[in-house]
């Protein structure tokens, strides 16, 4: 469960994140979604990519936080088998992960194709 404990014991609520949906966002989802279409670049080098195909890389600095279980899970979860049964004590699916991003927004997104030519 994310958040703490206080000295006293006491659970302290994590803090509130709420994603923010902006322009930078927006851009950040649509050359992820360019990427996984996979189009394919103009070789010609003296034209400019154009923003819908050729997405090789996709970059940006993430503002969030870090959620992650306690040492006792984490110390449990290093000493099962590859095969044992998931507890639900983490995050994602099945509580399978120690740790998890909470984004609260994005800065700095770059995306760049297979020739290094940054995307508009």
């Amino acid at each position: 469960m994310p958040g703490g404990k206080t000295s006293k014991g006491r659970a302290v609520l994590p803090l509130r994140v709420k994603l923010v949906r902006d322009s930078i966002f927006e851009k950040f989802q649509r050359y992820m979604t360019v990427k996984a279409q996979a189009k394919p670049s103009f070789d010609d080098l003296t034209r400019p990519t154009p923003v819908d195909c050729g997405v090789e890389r996709v970059t940006a600095t993430f503002i969030g936080r870090v959620d992650g279980v306690s040492k006792e899970i984490h110390a449990a979860h290093q000493k099962r088998s590859g095969n044992s049964n998931p507890d639900f004590k983490g995050f994602g699916q099945m509580g399978s992960f120690d740790a998890q991003l909470v984004v609260q927004s994005l800065e700095d997104v770059l995306a760049v194709d297979v020739f290094g030519r940054e995307k508009p």
